[in-house]
């Protein structure tokens, strides 16, 4: 009786990782990123207005990763929403609302 072939042996090929070119910033990630952000907000609320600010921060932190501008986008916009409900905290008042500065 003739022998079996064996099946050619098949190694695991090894994971590629990518850490200098998808870093995007090392350790000065969060500064660079709070300096994009802010420059952002500035020249979106000059087109945008009030909401031009957290609009910007909440893309720059979905486009870069970085949860803390998310969360900033989100108190801010929230605080602008609270404003505008009647029955919110200082609405009204003149100051437009919002948390007290």
């Amino acid at each position: 009786m003739a022998r079996r072939k064996r099946a050619p042996r098949r190694y695991t090929r090894a994971r590629k990782v990518y850490s200098r070119a998808r870093g995007g910033g090392g350790k000065f990630k969060a500064i660079l990123d709070g300096a994009i952000a802010g420059a952002g907000g500035q020249v979106a609320s000059s087109f945008i207005g009030q909401w031009g600010q957290p609009l910007a921060f909440g893309a720059v932190g979905y486009f870069r990763n970085n949860p803390t501008l998310k969360t900033l986008a989100g108190v801010a916009i929230g605080e602008q929403i609270g404003a505008m409900l009647p029955f919110g905290g200082n609405a009204g008042n003149g100051n437009g609302g919002g948390m007290v500065r």
